[in-house]
């Protein structure tokens, strides 16, 4: 019912806004870059957001355009399907595009922060690469194509833009500095309240306000809705590592945003946290909590290769160290925004670029569709069957075979 109604409401919008064959629109642009067509001739390709969708555009025109401008453009809406429109993003012609002096409906104070704070950040680099890295880090801003390719080459992408890794590395963070002082008060004042729920409903609360610092930013919005929805099936008592509260947190989050049915990172996330199950459910048992957690990565990591290859085809060697990276950036992360808070962000800007530059010959692999299909049948087998749970990890090495 909620799907139904959701999707109604959605269509409702769609042919409101297909009503005009032209629209007139308050955007801010996310990012401009030019591209060389087939002719060789050079066009600029442009990524916006309004207050209800994101999307692309081109320009052969020269326009002084930049990233976080906000402009007024017209566009053709002719082309829009409604499952483009349902996805939040898609591509629209325009006819016209400015500056514009008018903001964005949603500036205002948590808009007017991120600002200030994002130039107290850049401020303490001298290094645009590294202003850039740490922007990207901490506020979700479009990173441009050389850092995206130094972030592709070691294969962090999901370490880098903000996603549910680093949701786990702030509430863990904040639980254990918030503990010990709670325990304290407690302990004198209102030793009958929980510790666990009063802190895990602050942070729940920052991380809301974080949120709409960050402009509801997809990978966060769907990351911190997992978190919510896996929140409040422990305050009822439900199991979390569990296969069928897992299809239901998906199912229910399709419901109220149907937008993340179309949403490559969601699949990412809800494969990622099913494989972490999976392991759970079939081998966690078999080894020491040490040895287990490693080789729990190892398996996350190979069962991903497939479907992440399948999608963005680089591969380089230096791409294996993505898990040790994992255990260094849960340290690196909130050290770096102590620094940063501290004014000293740009101590270990020498020691990033050298790691960001260092870079690997890199190949193509092209992994054939049946072979993704089939790696995706076993995710699910492997919620059932060991065999098909060690058969993904298997998987993991083919992208190799495919250069």
């Amino acid at each position: 019912m909620i799907l139904a109604a959701n999707l109604t409401y959605h269509y409702y919008d769609f042919k409101n806004f297909k009503a005009e064959p032209t629209r007139i629109l308050n955007a801010k642009i996310l990012q401009a870059y030019e591209k060389i067509n087939k002719k060789g001739k050079i066009y600029k390709v442009i990524k916006l957001k309004t207050n209800s969708f994101e999307f692309y555009t081109t320009s052969r025109k020269y326009v002084n355009l930049r990233a976080d401008q906000n402009v007024e453009i017209g566009v053709f809406t002719k082309n829009v399907k409604f499952k483009d429109y349902l996805s939040k993003r898609f591509y629209m012609p325009n006819f016209k595009i400015s500056p514009s002096s008018n903001a964005s409906k949603k500036a205002g104070i948590f808009t007017n922060f991120k600002e200030k704070m994002i130039n107290f950040i850049v401020s303490q680099h001298e290094n645009e690469k590294m202003r850039e890295f740490y922007s990207t880090l901490y506020f979700a801003t479009d990173m441009s194509k050389e850092l995206r390719a130094n972030v592709t080459n070691w294969g962090i992408a999901h370490i880098v833009s903000i996603s549910g890794f680093h949701i786990g590395i702030i509430f863990s963070f904040i639980f254990i500095t918030l503990l010990p002082i709670y325990r304290f008060f407690q302990n004198r004042y209102f030793p009958y309240r929980s510790a666990k729920i009063d802190i895990t409903n602050m942070i729940m609360i920052f991380l809301l306000i974080y949120l709409f610092v960050l402009d509801f930013t997809p990978s966060f919005l769907r990351s911190l809705a997992m978190c919510a929805v896996g929140y409040f099936f422990v305050l009822r008592n439900l199991k979390i590592v569990n296969f069928m509260t897992l299809f239901l947190a998906i199912f229910l989050l399709v419901a109220i945003f149907p937008s993340l049915a179309f949403s490559l990172g969601f699949y990412f996330s809800s494969l990622g946290v099913l494989f972490i199950f999976i392991f759970l459910h079939h081998f966690w048992k078999n080894f020491g909590v040490i040895t287990a957690t490693v080789l729990l990565n190892i398996y996350v990591f190979l069962c991903m290769n497939v479907p992440v290859y399948y999608f963005f085809p680089i591969i380089t060697a230096q791409q294996i160290s993505v898990i040790p990276l994992g255990y260094v950036f849960i340290v690196f992360y909130p050290l770096s925004v102590i620094l940063h808070l501290l004014g000293f962000g740009g101590i270990l800007d020498e020691a990033m670029l050298n790691f960001l530059n260092f870079a690997l010959p890199n190949y193509q692999t092209d992994i054939p569709f049946l072979i993704f299909l089939t790696a995706n049948i076993c995710a699910i087998l492997g919620v059932r069957y060991r065999f098909f749970a060690v058969l993904c990890a298997i998987f993991g090495i083919l992208p190799i075979f495919f250069i």
